[in-house]
């Protein structure tokens, strides 16, 4: 899906639906059944938040890096259609969650490209929104989740990293020991421990 519109489209989509121009760090709701504020959570900071009036219900959308919305109309909800108009006008798109996180399921599986349904058991704090495929089965969810781990695992070595004085300060050596650096305590690779069977 392309991200700019031609000028018929950015006119048709009108300016009163266009995100709002950046994030707060955090933001708090008051709960309705309680009283109390509670956050709104990490996974609304990796979208763009798009009020579309009064007159539609819900009335706040939830628009993704991948250009889909978090209600049930994904692609075809008219809150994307504003944010391609935001982001051709020079706006700031929503930032690429980490990997191995989803804010809200994608609309395709990232392996084989089939439609995805949300899965509320495979659903983590770490993981974000679970997700299967619609003729069934979450291999391909496992399988993204995992080469998320492996490719982490890959940019950090060490299980524990050395400790290590350096210039005078002790620090956790995660870039390894290096010329000069007094080593405190060694530190274990995860190659060290992990084995493949």
């Amino acid at each position: 899906m392309s991200s700019c519109l031609s000028t018929w489209e950015h006119e048709e989509a009108g300016y009163a639906h266009q995100p709002a121009d950046h994030l707060p760090p955090t933001r708090q709701r008051r709960s309705a059944a309680t009283g109390r504020d509670r956050s709104c959570g990490f996974h609304l900071r990796l979208q763009l938040p798009v009020d579309l009036g009064e007159g539609v219900q819900p009335r706040r959308h939830y628009v993704g890096p991948d250009l889909a919305c978090a209600c049930e109309l994904r692609e075809a909800c008219p809150a994307v259609r504003s944010v391609q108009v935001y982001l051709c006008a020079g706006g700031q798109p929503a930032p690429q969650p980490p990997p191995g996180y989803y804010p809200v399921r994608p609309a395709h599986c990232p392996i084989c490209g089939e439609t995805t349904v949300f899965d509320a058991r495979l659903s983590s704090k770490r993981r974000g929104s679970g997700w299967r495929y619609v003729s069934g089965g979450s291999a391909h969810y496992w399988g993204t989740m995992g080469k998320a781990l492996a490719e982490k695992f890959a940019a950090n070595p060490w299980l524990f990293p050395p400790v290590v004085m350096r210039e005078g300060i002790q620090v956790f050596a995660w870039d390894g020991v290096v010329n000069g650096d007094q080593v405190l305590y060694p530190g274990i690779l995860r190659t060290e421990v992990i084995t493949t069977a």
